[in-house]
């Protein structure tokens, strides 16, 4: 069982280094740890002696004491403590020195955080413990036992125990099991390389011949499960002598969400780029199109003589297209879908937009059946246009006052074509005004944007009332979906 508690001396004569390292190990709540220092070795020694720390952070750069001499000291006088070596330089041949003096782990200053810091203690603590009751007992069988109790019974992340040169997998962990779906028959005996991924192998065999005597080292590898599925996951090995024979052993842990998780926002940021300049293209080509709509409105007051209320209608209608045309956006961005329009929903709100500014007090219901059917931006900004333009002529028109009446949209796929039909029993346009009407700014509108779309329009004169029928391809951006 682990302790609660470790009391830890660190022989270090950087305060920023001590500092640093009292920051992380107090971050840690399970276990916890009571660090005590000494600036220089001598007073160090002392330290051990009076208070027996559970193990002994040593710097090999002090200036009473230097190199892997005040290490063999501390192991001659106080062979049951553990040392670990806190040490900047990154020097293997020093590395590998100190942990055959007797160093339990080697950890390099600003390479570690307080989680791997605290476990390298912890380790350290538990194999110095492990090695200190197996002296004792002087039973091989039991250091077996003990070790892998410590790296793999209580480890949750599958580990590996294999043969230095042949690579053969000589013992695996539960954890091994139930991560990679396999019995102990499928591995035992096998190469390590089977987990890995083919286009791995060389790097493998590369990063297992550089790990030296426990120094460990994490490298990022693919790995595959039993049923093919591959995982991305940093393994470390350690490596050990165990009777004469130089063995590995390989804890894997899996960041395959940790590294899918950090594509995914890189893919967020980039969609959120490419909206963002989808917006501004967007924006662009509405303020084209509203620009054109004022030019055009001017020119046609322009050429009349028009009275205050006349010209307070005009605005009005500008106000009713351009409504239209935002209410394509409003559409959109609501929706999880940023390039189609329910087209139904739509063509509700914007009557109900068109009753607010023209049909206040008459006694006009409408009816809209577009149920299921989606437009493109492009094609339900046309098409809006051209709704808001026929809707407003029949309020305005088809209607006196005190008339009641009906005023139906549908629109539908059928035949590889989409048709929207605007319908109205009111008093219906006159044969002799027709030619006329089409003069009009509103239905000047109507053409234009009909043949945007590569459509056609077609005028019916009903008994009573008025009916506008919108044919245009299906494939120019209507998709009607089943409900």
């Amino acid at each position: 069982m682990f302790k609660d508690t470790f009391s830890v001396l660190l022989i270090e004569d950087s305060n920023a280094d001590y500092r640093l390292i009292q920051e992380y190990l107090g971050e840690s709540q399970s276990p916890s740890f009571q660090i005590s220092r000494s600036a220089d070795f001598s007073a160090g020694l002392s330290l051990i002696t009076n208070e027996s720390p559970d193990l002994v952070m040593l710097d090999l750069s002090l200036p009473d004491r230097a190199g892997l001499e005040a290490l063999s000291e501390i192991k001659r006088r106080f062979p049951q403590i553990p040392v670990i070596i806190c040490s900047g330089a990154e020097d293997k041949e020093i590395t590998v020195n100190a942990l055959q003096i007797g160093a339990q782990d080697y950890v390099y200053k600003g390479k570690f955080d307080s989680y791997s810091l605290s476990r390298s203690l912890v380790f350290a603590y538990e194999r110095n413990r492990l090695a200190l009751e197996l002296e004792k007992k002087n039973v091989f069988e039991q250091e077996n036992e003990e070790r892998y109790r410590l790296f793999f019974q209580y480890n949750p992340h599958p580990a590996f125990l294999f043969e230095h040169d042949s690579l053969k997998i000589l013992e695996i962990n539960r954890a091994v099991l139930e991560k990679y779906g396999y019995e102990e028959k499928d591995l035992i005996g096998k190469s390590i390389l089977q987990i890995f991924e083919l286009s791995d192998f060389d790097k493998v065999k590369q990063e297992i011949i550089f790990f030296q005597f426990g120094a460990n080292q994490a490298s990022s590898f693919v790995h595959k499960k039993k049923d093919g599925e591959k995982l991305i996951a940093d393994t470390t090995v350690y490596k050990f002598r165990y009777q004469n024979q130089i063995l590995d052993l390989a804890v894997v842990t899996d960041i395959t969400e940790m590294v899918r998780n950090k594509e995914s926002i890189l893919a967020t940021l980039a969609e959120k780029d490419a909206l963002i300049q989808e917006i501004h293209h967007r924006v662009k080509n509405n303020m084209q199109i509203m620009i054109s709509l004022l030019n055009l409105q001017a020119d046609n007051a322009m050429s009349r003589n028009l009275t205050a209320k006349e010209l307070y209608n005009l605005l009005k209608d500008t106000e009713s297209r351009v409504f239209s045309m935002s209410l394509v956006h409003n559409e959109l961005y609501k929706s999880n879908d940023l390039s189609h329009v329910d087209f139904h929903s739509y063509l509700n709100m914007l009557l109900e937009n068109l009753w607010n500014l023209y049909g206040v007090g008459l006694k006009i219901k409408h009816l809209v059946e577009a149920q299921g059917l989606v437009l493109s931006m492009n094609i339900a900004i046309s098409l809006g246009l051209i709704v808001c333009e026929l809707v407003t002529n029949a309020i305005k028109h088809a209607f006196p006052d005190g008339y009641e009446g009906l005023l139906k949209i549908i629109a539908r796929c059928e035949l590889g074509s989409t048709i929207v039909t605007i319908e109205d029993n009111g008093k219906g346009i006159p044969k002799e005004m027709i030619n006329k009407n089409h003069e009009t700014l509103g239905l000047q509108l109507v053409n234009i944007l009909t043949k945007q779309i590569q459509g056609k329009l077609h005028l019916e004169i009903l008994d009573p009332g008025t009916k506008f029928e919108i044919r245009f391809p299906e494939q120019k951006g209507a998709v009607e979906k089943k409900l």
